[in-house]
């Protein structure tokens, strides 16, 4: 076994595909940690490495797919979350 699988147990084959491919990208990924599951850890590693619009593979479909595009289909949720969202304003006085 080597030290990858290790490092990091993962609970898909996608989530080890997005391990393998952010350390293909030279990306740093935290190690493993009772406070961030691995969803957070890949979550961090897309944003700080600035991956985020980078082709990662294919899809099922064959289109290509970019690290935040996958993010969303395997967890359902965005990669940055709060994209997107309108921040309160101050109310004036």
């Amino acid at each position: 076994m080597n030290q990858a699988a290790l490092d990091f147990p993962v609970t898909t084959q996608a989530e080890s595909y997005i391990v393998k491919r952010l350390r293909d990208h030279g990306a740093f990924i935290y190690p493993v940690s009772d406070a961030f599951p691995l969803k957070e850890r890949i979550r961090r590693s897309i944003l700080d490495s600035k991956l985020d619009c980078i082709v990662i593979g294919r899809n099922l479909g064959g289109k290509v797919e970019t690290y935040a595009q996958l993010f969303e289909r395997l967890y359902g949720e965005p990669l940055e979350p709060t994209k997107g969202k309108k921040r309160a304003q101050p109310q004036p006085a």
